[in-house]
């Protein structure tokens, strides 16, 4: 009977160690966001600016879950007469993401991506005077907040014990409910704008591995 306990001793040992344990992560994120040509019609500055964002994650085997939140800035003309021609617009985004190793050439990992989530897109001032021939007119500049959604990739190395960095570049969308001038009229529609965005990640895990 010796040998069959050692031998079920054994296979009970190697399959507790072939159990996979979650790993886990914080980490925070620096790049640059390019918004949508689109933008452009209502009057934002399309130049790229600076995004940054934070999160924390966990990853079993192949796949990935992180919860994130990233910010980035733009201006948006009101017009020339307004008490602030150009306020600042500020897109704020929290999202959950899904990630899956599909290689891993060299020690890097190479992952795909997919995201959806909440964008909500604000202004300061949030409110200007505008200057008519029959006085001065308020405007509200109210927050904008609509579904998002997205999908990339994204290349992955250890650069020190327990530490990684990650290139990633994205494609965010959002739609929400829009109302611009056309000749004499004003067109209302609901519209769909993706934004590009291109990243560092540094992230320290913690856990088994």
């Amino acid at each position: 009977m010796g040998a069959p306990l050692l031998a079920l001793a054994c296979l009970a040992t190697t399959a507790g160690a072939a159990v996979p344990r979650p790993v886990w992560s914080l980490g925070v994120s620096g790049g640059s966001a390019r918004f949508d040509s689109h933008l452009a019609d209502y009057q934002w500055n399309l130049t790229p600016r600076p995004a940054w964002g934070a999160q924390a994650g966990a990853s079993l085997g192949r796949f990935g879950l992180a919860l994130r939140a990233g910010v980035s800035a733009a201006t948006q003309h009101v017009d020339a007469a307004a008490s602030v021609t150009d306020p600042a617009v500020r897109v704020t985004t929290l999202d959950l993401a899904g990630e899956a190793e599909v290689a891993r050439p060299l020690g890097t990992a190479l992952l795909a991506r997919a995201c959806a989530g909440r964008v909500a897109i604000g202004y300061s001032p949030d409110r200007v005077t505008l200057e008519t021939g029959a006085g001065a007119t308020t405007v509200d500049l109210p927050t904008v907040r609509a579904w998002s959604w997205g999908a990339g990739a994204a290349l992955r190395r250890e650069v020190a014990p327990r530490w990684t960095a990650t290139l990633a570049v994205e494609r965010h969308s959002f739609a929400f409910d829009t109302a611009h001038r056309s000749g004499a009229s004003v067109t209302f529609a609901r519209e769909t704008f993706g934004n590009w965005n291109g990243r560092l990640e540094l992230a320290r895990l913690f856990g088994n591995r």
